[in-house]
């Protein structure tokens, strides 16, 4: 065992005094080790002078020791995570506030800063949702999730799929201080332990309450972390902070009860930290990595001392004292099963190499691991379902807005020639960028030229030159040879310039466009001065013709009245014709009713009748759903494919689903529209399901069931023109945001992207930076109350992700030839190039 504490390691003050170190962890390829500390900031190292002596005795020309120092938080930093892919890195502070960092290209300095940083390190996100210092951070083990908690007594999950970051729950039973988070590595559980002497398990499903751990904690001390680890089988959960009578123990918590029968003993003071090997291993290296075989390593930290265990042994593997003078807050495994990063508030930071440990067992396939966690029944839910052409490639995955990011490799000098050396090669604008330009002539005789922005040595989307997909060398461009210190990180020759022709598959290929420009159908045209409740009149016949050709039928409907036994008999008699040829196909007698309503598709008949009743036939007679009885007759049915639209006298619409036998929602009162049914012009059903009302003075309505009310498509009030065309009526509504909801509602993609491209016009014209970064985030992410990327019953327009960013994409288009708008072009041209390579 090597035990390695370089001095060289910790955040001074200015009279280069160690301060305290809050929190450690190492990234999953080895190579970098982010720490947090009360400075209120994170420096990210090289390990590779940690661990190896002779690199650390070249120096920092050939083996740089700070790869950076990240500025950006207002308080001390708390807890440092990076995520299982290396891409981001969260960290957390007493500012309330998560970062979440991300790896660009190129050196960076921060200000007031003597040194350069090696690598720059970027704020993608900043999160804020606590009220209090943010304690510890999780990330989800495939990366979708970042649980987050705090002293304010929250435990808030965000959601990170494709990078959104958006707040997605807020759990708030704690009754104290969260300091401890971790999930479940199977995926089905989050559990979280507080100051009020519990240890909660939520379920991941539904974001419940699974189970409530109390007995381990009831005399357990209060300590300022309680850092407890998910075992890598999902078997077992260790936390931290328990008491076994009088002695200070971490309890072993049992997934199939959560029930803790095991202590682990061997510390004489409060262990505030627990941290499981994410590696498995097995007993018996010659034997398969089944179950039984299978055992996991974990450390313990203290106030001074360590110890490390196997879950296959009763006793400590080893127990190491006065590593740090003061408490240990936080440990790190290294992937490689053997190395572990401890930290502590004297403002050191020690690394224990236990290569005893591959005497003892042997590291166990990753499929040993994946066999293990199928065994717990447990299915993640496919968060992709609607993203149906980038779903394939994406996988569980999140789609990272940056390449995957190289491992740290240092120990190539400056005098070495570069192995892969970066190349440039220099081109003159385009002569359609230099007639852009605009130039005014000033009183004084100055000349005022706009300038137009050229993309700062980057060709996005909307170059309209064929770049090479790799640079070579020439006399005109020779290589530029750099130190491996300069550039450390190579990104793949893909990320570092956009070309529309990289982006062949789906953003410039049109979108699926509904049939109908708005889905509306068939209009039923109202023409009647009577009021909601009036009594219904009953014609002697109704007639109704579908179909064409050969595949043509004819509904007859003839009301009688006969005299039976000296009273008057009301009946109908209903017949169904195929036209060419004239056969009849079925006939039926309605005793006791007469028929005030008809409608028919090729496959239905519906009938409603004075007596409330709405009889329901199919194409062979049988009634399609039983009876159903409404509060009035109806005076208005109507088919759209497989759903029926009905409407009663007294005002009330329904509208079923025959296909499925169910209702498309609650009845819906139409006066709530307009009192007066005379106010009516028309009727129609969208291919959804959703109701449209047109009303005589031009305005158009429809139910959101989502908001349980009607919402305006068109605002009749204002000056458009009133055409009987209710496309006219739309295409000249005033005001944008009418447009959109028309399109989303009338399940219009044409008219959605026409409705967002003039949005995107109107902010670059009005230059409304807000607006435009506020549009592009909810294409990017979905998280729009119009855009819905899952399937709902509210009858809205449904977009996959693929339809979203092909929006976004011309949404960019629009914004790139404006100065103002070249951050959000920058970063969504990004973001697109990459979602559409994962």
């Amino acid at each position: 065992m090597q035990i390695v504490k370089p001095n060289w390691v910790m955040h001074e003050d200015d009279k280069r005094n160690p301060q305290t170190i809050y929190s450690v962890h190492v990234h999953p390829d080895g190579t970098r080790l982010a720490t947090g500390s009360i400075q209120n900031v994170v420096k990210i190292w090289s390990t590779a002078p940690i661990l190896d002596r002779e690199a650390e005795a070249k120096g920092e020309e050939n083996f740089p020791r700070l790869l950076c120092r990240m500025e950006g938080h207002d308080g001390a930093v708390l807890c440092v995570r990076w995520t299982y892919s290396g891409g981001f890195l969260a960290t957390g502070s007493d500012d309330s506030i998560i970062m979440v960092w991300l790896r660009c290209p190129g050196q960076s300095k921060s200000f007031g800063a003597k040194t350069t940083n090696i690598e720059d390190w970027k704020p993608f996100k900043r999160l804020a949702g606590h009220t209090s210092d943010v304690s510890g951070l999780a990330w989800s083990h495939d990366d979708q999730y970042l649980a987050s908690v705090g002293l304010d007594n929250l435990v808030l999950v965000w959601d990170c799929l494709d990078s959104a970051f958006i707040l997605l729950r807020r759990l708030d039973l704690h009754q104290g201080h969260v300091n401890g988070v971790t999930w479940d590595p199977v995926g089905q559980y989050l559990a979280t332990q507080s100051d009020d002497r519990t240890v909660k398990i939520w379920r991941t499903t539904d974001w419940k309450l699974e189970a409530d751990i109390t007995d381990p904690f009831i005399a357990s001390p209060r300590s300022f972390f309680r850092r407890l680890s998910w075992s890598p089988d999902g078997a077992h959960l260790v936390s931290p902070n328990a008491m076994n009578g009088p002695v200070f123990v971490s309890a072993v918590i049992d997934r199939n009860n959560w029930t803790s029968n095991i202590s682990l003993v061997g510390h004489e003071n409060v262990v505030e930290v627990a941290a499981y090997n994410p590696q498995l291993f097995l007993r018996e290296k010659n034997l398969p990595g089944n179950g039984f075989n299978l055992c996991a390593a974990l450390a313990l930290g203290a106030r001074n001392s360590i110890s490390v265990w196997l879950t296959n042994c009763s006793i400590p593997l080893v127990v190491l004292h006065d590593v740090f003078d003061r408490d240990i807050l936080d440990l790190s495994w290294a992937n490689d099963g053997i190395t572990l990063y401890a930290c502590s508030s004297e403002g050191r930071v020690a690394v224990l190499v236990i290569e005893e440990l591959q005497s003892i067992v042997a590291i166990a396939p990753a499929e040993a691991k994946k066999e293990y966690h199928a065994t717990y029944a447990f299915t993640k839910p496919d968060r992709r379902q609607q993203s149906q052409a980038l779903s394939a490639s994406n996988g569980s995955r999140y789609a990272s807005p940056m390449p995957y990011i190289e491992p740290y490799k240092p120990g190539i000098s400056s005098q070495q020639p570069a192995t892969s050396s970066l190349t440039a090669t220099l081109s003159r604008p385009s002569d359609s960028l230099l007639a852009q330009q605009e130039m005014t002539i000033m009183p004084n005789g100055k000349r005022r030229i706009k300038p137009v922005f050229l993309g700062a040595n980057e060709t996005f989307l909307f170059s309209t030159t064929q770049a090479n997909r790799y640079a070579t060398p020439s006399a005109q461009n020779p290589l530029i040879q750099t130190s491996h210190s300069n550039r450390l990180l190579e990104f793949n020759s893909q990320a570092s310039l956009i070309q529309p022709q990289s982006l062949p598959g789906f953003l410039n290929s049109p979108m699926t466009l509904s049939s109908s420009p708005f889905g509306l159908g068939k209009l039923i045209h109202w023409d009647t001065n009577n009021s909601w409740g009036d009594p219904v009149e009953v014609p002697d016949f109704l007639t109704k013709t579908v179909g064409e050709k050969e595949h043509k039928l004819q509904i007859d409907c003839r009301n009688l009245q006969e005299s039976l036994n000296e009273k008057k008999q009301q009946s109908s008699e209903t017949k169904l014709f195929s036209v060419d040829p004239k056969k009849l196909i079925w006939n039926k007698t309605l005793q006791g009713r007469r028929v005030v309503a008809v409608a028919a598709t090729l496959l239905h008949v519906a009938l409603g009748c004075n007596d409330k009743t709405l009889w329901i036939f199919n194409r062979s007679g049988r009634r399609s759903i039983p009876l159903v009885l409404m509060d009035g007759p109806c005076v208005k049915l109507h088919f759209r494919e497989h759903m029926l639209m009905a409407i009663s006298s007294i005002g009330t619409l329904n509208i079923w689903n025959l296909k499925e036998c169910k209702a498309m929602g609650p009845p819906i009162r139409l006066s709530d529209l307009d009192s007066a049914k005379r106010s009516i012009s028309f009727s129609a059903l969208t291919g959804s399901g959703s109701p449209v009302i047109g009303l005589k003075n031009g305005s158009m309505y429809t139910y959101d069931r989502d908001l349980l009310s009607w919402v305006l498509l068109v605002d009749g009030l204002t000056d458009s023109p009133k055409t009987p065309s209710v496309l006219e009526q739309l295409k000249f509504v005033d005001g944008l945001s009418l447009s959109l909801d028309a399109a989303m509602v009338l399940c219009s993609k044409s008219q959605l992207e026409a409705c967002l491209t003039d949005h995107a016009r109107k902010l670059k014209d009005e230059r409304v930076f807000a607006g435009a970064e506020e549009l592009c985030k909810e294409l990017w992410t979905g998280c729009w109350s119009g855009l819905s990327s899952q399937a709902s019953s509210s009858g809205k327009l449904e977009l996959s992700k693929e339809d979203r960013l092909k929006l976004l994409y011309k949404v960019i288009q629009i914004f790139c030839d404006s100065n103002e708008f070249q951050s959000i072009v920058q970063e969504y041209s990004i973001l697109l190039k990459h979602s559409q390579q994962t």
